[in-house]
């Protein structure tokens, strides 16, 4: 029980520290997704991919596979009207940045791009979820 504790302690210790870490990334984060955002406006999979963190990559296999998800189930994202960056956040345990979507329909979304780091220290996309926006 002890070592199970010990363990869980020191998971949460270094999920703490790449969360402090990578409140001080927004602008690698911009830098990846705006790229990424980017090789979508030109229909261009292969950049696109190479913005993937090695597990979305290992998930999809190939750019085409990856490229078709995007279109048919991130529409928002594929073809976002407006792009609006907002802070740099911890979401389900791993250092997200906020981006605020209009899709081509004219839907709101808030998109919670969750990066993980490299071994050479750059930053990969390692999943994006959406949640409607809310209004205030």
């Amino acid at each position: 029980m002890r070592l199970l504790a010990s363990s869980l302690l020191v998971l949460l210790l270094l999920t703490g520290h790449q969360a402090a870490r990578a409140e001080g990334e927004p602008d690698a984060f911009r830098a990846v997704i705006e790229a990424q955002l980017e090789a979508f406006r030109h229909d261009d999979g292969g950049a696109a991919f190479s913005f993937a963190s090695p597990t979305i990559r290992s998930l999809f296999g190939t750019p085409e596979s990856f490229m078709a998800m995007v279109v048919q189930g991130y529409p928002q994202i594929y073809r976002p009207r407006s792009v609006t960056f907002g802070a740099v956040v911890t979401y389900r345990g791993q250092p997200a940045q906020m981006v605020h979507l209009v899709g081509p329909k004219g839907e709101t979304v808030t998109a919670y791009y969750q990066m993980q780091q490299q071994p050479d220290g750059s930053w990969k996309i390692n999943g994006v979820f959406l949640e409607a926006a809310t209004t205030a």
